[in-house]
């Protein structure tokens, strides 16, 4: 998903969850840890095209599919289970929940964008393929390709 409809989503879930629960700690940490997911792709671009990089180039190879590889080492449920481990532990402290909820509608949203299985999503299953974009994000790739 491109980057103003993580922020579209990440607004409305933080106003929703303000709404509920009247936590600003929890609002503001939704909003910015599902947005901020995103700081991954720049660990994939640079091993592809170096540093510094201008965004629109960042933007077009990321959301283009002119990658080879995605390594997206936050976009994962081992992530996910860490963070709510983390959030349980600290009693479910509002600006844990707040990035637990981030971090979750962030991948719910990628995953329904993708279409691909759930298990694209699980770090070790992109690892096993060497995080080849083409074998983890086929019908994607072949779309943004064909469209670019």
């Amino acid at each position: 998903m491109k980057p103003p409809y993580h922020v579209a989503s990440s607004a409305l879930v933080a106003g929703i969850l303000f709404l509920l629960f009247k936590s600003w700690s929890m609002a503001v940490s939704c909003f910015l840890s599902g947005i901020l997911i995103d700081i991954d792709h720049i660990y994939d671009y640079a091993r592809e095209f170096g540093l510094p990089f201008r965004i629109k180039d960042f933007i077009r190879a990321v959301y283009t599919a002119k990658l080879t590889r995605m390594t997206l080492f936050f976009h994962s449920w081992e992530v996910m289970l860490s963070i709510l481990i983390i959030t349980w532990l600290m009693n479910w402290n509002p600006l844990m929940v707040g990035i637990l909820i981030g971090f979750g509608h962030h991948i719910i949203l990628d995953k329904l964008y993708t279409g691909v299985p759930l298990r694209t999503y699980f770090f070790m299953y992109r690892k096993k393929r060497d995080f080849h974009i083409e074998s983890l994000f086929p019908c994607r790739v072949k779309k943004l390709r064909k469209e670019n």
